[in-house]
This record gives structure tokens, C-alpha cells and sequence, in this order.
């Protein structure tokens, strides 16, 4: 060790204090104490040694007092204390080890034991300083490393929802409302953050089996499949599920898309499972995802009203949907269309749907869009303002096309 050490010796006799200061001060840097109190205030107010050599039998405060107090401030707690005591007793040995000491020196004082003690302890102290030091570089190394991995995947499965909605395009827009939806949904119901992310991620590709169908099974409601078609969505959803498993950060999210066909009464696919053995997640995007399905004329016959698919889910919830889950999307999501009078309502950005009529789009003062029925361009090109500028619009819709929960 070298002087940069700093070392702290604190004891009430005077010749031992000047003894053991003498002995150490061309080697390092010394403090010296006689007292506990004054080397406590000392370590308060400046900077920490690196070592503290300290007498047991003080007046007023003895040394396993300082020690407990140095254990008590979380700021001192690390300091290495060797005991310097002329009681050699078990007990006293044994006292202070309990209490944090990391060594003893008996009295009289050896020069050449005091010298091996002392640099034993500043090697061990200044081999756990460099370690802890590479810890924290590696550890805030490696947390920037996952910030750019999780951002990289973000946009990864983006570009998978894209590829999606492009092979699709009566279903635009479909699989972003249902990731939108589904983690908001998620928070509302206590998810954990991680988890949150795995269903926004899910609800992304929720659509993923489409990518390899025909236009023919593109063109047709969910209801409308033929048994072996719908055999084919499910093996490719499956298939997805083993791409997705390669990769590790994506498994849980995998496992979610996998199970999102599972019915809470257990009817669904692939492994017919039952209540609470699906994913949380799992449930939480078929109610979201079978909803707008329904909203958008994909689940049915033809497009549903909002009381009319509320009607429907309700119908089977329970042996579809997770009542709890249901019931949760209702209370959350109830109210996105807030009627402003019997022939106006109110909706978000993330609600607006082609085909509904438009009132009026405004921002603040400014009126944006008057009297026109919604387009993807429309949509595509109100997203775009709001990412780019950070507006919120208020949304009007007429009445008649305006239901969209």
C-alpha cells in the first residue's frame, strides 16, 4: 500500500497514539484520535479512511461503542476496524468480531505484527473497492446494453406487426389497438412491468398466423373458416411460437400469443386449458382483440354496434372470456366514447376507426378535419401529427357511427 491509505488511530494513551503513529506515517497517511467521539465527528465531516486502528478500553465511550456506531451510519459501515486491546480474553476477542472487527493487535505493541496486520487489511480493503467498482461498471454497462436490447426488440416485433397489418389490410390498424389496449388493460389489473411488455408485444403480433394465408382465408370473418383453414391459423401461430422461442427475450411473449385462442371454460386451442392455467396475458388479448374483431365485422356475420358486442361477450363470458378480465375491459374502457349531446360522442385517437363519421378533429383552438368519413390515410395522417408535435386531439364523431368501445 502507499500513502494514498488513509488510516485512522484512535486510543487514549498518548505513547501508544504517538507509537503506533510513528510507526505507520511513513507508509501512510495518519489521523490520530484520543478519543472515540472526536474520530466519530472526524468521519462524519471528512473524508472516509481506509482503515481505523482502535483501542478497546477508553473512558466515557469504549471502543465497541465507536464500532457499533460505525456499523449504524450506513456511510462508515465498510470501514475495516482492527481492535488494539492489551485484553486478550476470548470474550473480548470474541465481542468484537461479532461487532465488525476484522482483527486484533495485542498490546505491547510489535512493530512488525502492527506493519503485516495493517497491510493485509488495506489490501483486502482496496481488492474489494476494485471489485465493487467493476461491478458497478459492468452493471451500468450491461443495464444501457439491455436499454438498446429492449429497444432494438421493440422495433423488431413492430416490424413483424407491420408485415402483418400490410398482408391484411381490412384488419388495419387491428393489431396496434389491440397492443394499446392491452396494456393499458394489463396495468389496470396489477401486472408487473415486464409482464405489461410481454402483452403489449403479444397484442402486436397477435395477427401473426395471417402472414401465410391465402388471400381467400384473408377475406373471410373468423366464424367463416373451414375446419381445416382454421387448423392452418393455429399451426401457424404455433410455428411462430418455436421462431419466437429461439430468441429468449420473446418466450413469454411467444407463450401468450400461443395461448391466445385458449376458451376460460375449456374449449379452446391448442391444449384446451381451463380458467386461470391460461396467461393473464392471454386472456386480456382475446377479450381485447375478440372485440375489435367484432367492432370491425371480423368475428361476425357483420360489424357489431357496441351493444351489440358487449351483448355478445357477455353472452359467453365464462366459457370464452375470464369474467374478471371482461368485466375489468368494461370498467376500463367503457367510457371512450363520451357523448357530447344524442347525435355527437367524444373518442380518443386510438379509437377512431375507418368508416366512422367524423365531425370535427381539433387540437387546442385549431380545427384540423370537418364532415368527412375516416380513412387509414385520415388515421395514418392524425398519428403522425401527434407523434411528431405531442398534440392531443379531441375527436367528434356522429352519432350512428360513432360507437366504439
Amino acid at each position: 500500500m502507499t500513502r494514498e491509505s488513509t488510516i485512522l488511530i484512535i486510543d487514549d494513551e498518548p505513547v501508544i497514539l504517538k507509537l503506533l503513529g510513528r510507526l505507520l506515517q511513513d507508509d501512510y497517511k495518519v489521523q490520530l484520535f484520543n478519543s472515540g467521539a472526536k474520530a466519530l465527528d472526524y468521519c462524519k465531516k471528512n473524508h472516509l479512511p481506509d482503515l481505523i486502528l482502535l483501542d478497546v478500553s477508553m473512558p466515557d465511550m469504549d471502543g465497541f461503542e465507536v464500532l457499533r456506531q460505525l456499523k449504524t451510519e450506513s456511510r462508515t459501515a465498510a470501514i475495516p476496524v482492527i481492535f488494539v486491546t492489551a485484553r486478550v480474553e476470548d470474550m473480548d476477542e470474541e465481542a468484537g468480531f461479532e461487532l465488525g472487527a476484522v482483527d486484533y493487535i495485542g498490546k505491547p505493541i510489535r512493530p512488525a505484527i502492527v506493519k503485516a496486520r495493517v497491510q493485509a487489511q488495506l489490501e483486502l480493503k482496496h481488492t474489494r473497492d476494485n471489485l465493487e467498482l467493476i461491478v458497478k461498471r459492468r452493471t451500468a454497462a450491461l443495464y444501457k446494453a439491455n436499454l438498446e436490447l429492449k429497444k432494438n426488440l421493440f422495433e423488431t416485433v413492430k416490424s413483424f406487426s407491420y408485415l402483418i397489418e400490410q398482408r391484411d389490410p381490412e384488419l388495419a390498424e387491428h393489431s396496434r389497438r389491440v397492443a394499446d389496449k392491452s396494456r393499458k388493460l394489463a396495468v389496470e389489473m396489477g401486472m408487473q412491468a415486464a409482464d405489461v411488455d410481454d402483452v403489449f408485444l403479444a397484442g402486436l403480433l397477435s395477427r401473426i398466423g395471417s402472414i401465410t394465408l391465402s388471400e381467400k382465408m384473408l377475406s373471410k370473418p373468423m366464424h367463416m373458416l373451414e375446419k381445416a383453414d382454421r387448423e392452418l391459423l393455429i399451426d401457424n401461430i404455433i410455428s411462430a411460437k418455436i421462431l419466437f422461442l429461439k430468441i429468449g427475450s420473446l418466450k413469454k411473449m411467444a407463450e401468450l400469443i400461443e395461448n391466445q385462442y385458449e376458451h376460460f371454460g375449456g374449449s379452446g386451442i391448442p391444449a384446451g386449458k381451463i380458467g386461470e392455467q391460461i396467461p393473464l396475458g392471454s386472456r386480456i388479448i382475446a377479450v381485447v382483440r375478440d372485440y375489435d374483431l367484432l367492432r370491425s365485422g371480423k368475428l361476425g356475420a357483420r360489424q357489431y354496434s357496441t351493444t351489440e358486442s358487449i351483448e355478445y361477450m357477455r353472452r359467453y363470458s365464462g366459457k370464452y372470456y375470464d369474467p374478471a378480465v371482461l368485466d375489468a375491459y368494461l370498467k376500463t374502457f367503457g367510457k371512450v366514447a363520451e357523448w357530447v349531446d344524442e347525435k355527437f360522442a367524444k373518442i380518443a385517437l386510438v379509437d377512431l376507426i375507418e368508416g366512422m363519421n367524423i365531425s370535427e378533429v381539433r387540437s387546442g383552438d385549431r380545427i384540423y378535419v370537418r364532415n368527412l368519413i375516416a380513412s387509414a390515410d385520415i388515421i395514418k395522417d392524425l398519428k403522425e401529427i401527434q407523434a411528431d408535435t405531442g398534440q392531443q386531439f379531441d375527436i367528434f364523431v356522429k352519432a350512428g357511427k360513432s360507437e366504439n368501445l
